[in-house]
């Protein structure tokens, strides 16, 4: 039974790469590009509808900003904080505050 599924699964992997080499490269870069813009208005689309929540919820701020407190102060790493400020500062402005509070106070306990 394995060799009958080895030779099926390079049958249908040959079948495959035959029916994919026959697409035009530009018709696959345009399905790339396309599928990449759209994934981008999608990521835009849901960090507005989650801005917009959080502007009409601003009781939830301030525990909002306590875990992203919480959270930043698991992360031991400089080089990951410095990394996670650099995302955050696009997607999350309280995340990213934290991200600061704590990398000024690492300087302040250094000195």
């Amino acid at each position: 039974m394995e060799a009958v599924g080895q030779s099926l699964h390079a049958k249908m992997r040959t079948l495959s790469s035959k029916r994919q080499n026959t697409t035009p490269i530009r018709q696959r870069v345009q399905w790339t590009l396309y599928e990449e813009r759209q994934l981008k208005e999608l990521i835009k689309d849901i960090a507005e509808l989650v801005n917009d929540l959080v502007k009409l919820y601003p009781v939830a701020l301030e525990e909002q900003r306590r875990l992203c407190k919480m959270e930043v102060s698991e992360i031991k790493s400089r080089d990951a904080l410095l990394a996670l400020k650099d995302i955050a500062a696009f997607q999350d402005k309280e995340l990213e505050k934290a991200i600061v509070e704590a990398l000024q106070a690492e300087e302040r306990d250094v000195q």
